[in-house]
């Protein structure tokens, strides 16, 4: 299966505020704040607006996913250097030190009760 690029150009700080906006009601449902830092001023890019989001997207899920109630899912985006640094973190358990060399290939998940 080939996977289809559409290369556009994208406000990223937009598509961050978007994804934050659409998480808000699922953390508030878990007692979970979701917290925004967002730059201003920002370089639109070129990429495929829908495998950003969906990238995005998927971490956002494992952010609130592994946060418990009362805790934090954190999503920024600053220029550093000559690039654009889009982070999400949380107040989560994390991933163990084992694991991470692996995240990155596909189908990996260090909970085996995940695994399908």
């Amino acid at each position: 299966m080939r996977l289809i690029k559409e290369k556009t150009s994208i406000d990223l700080s937009v598509l961050t505020a978007d994804v934050a906006a659409i998480y808000e009601p699922l953390a508030e449902n878990q007692d979970i704040t979701i917290q925004s830092e967002i730059s201003s001023n920002l370089p639109v890019i070129q990429g495929d607006r829908a495998r950003l989001m969906q990238c995005l997207q998927n971490l956002m899920n494992n952010a609130i996913r592994h946060t418990p109630a009362g805790g934090n899912v954190r999503i920024s985006l600053h220029k550093q250097a000559d690039s654009l640094l889009l982070c999400v973190s949380d107040t989560g358990t994390g991933i163990a030190a084992e694991h991470l060399p692996y995240v990155f290939e596909r189908f990996y998940r260090a909970d085996v009760a995940r695994a399908r």
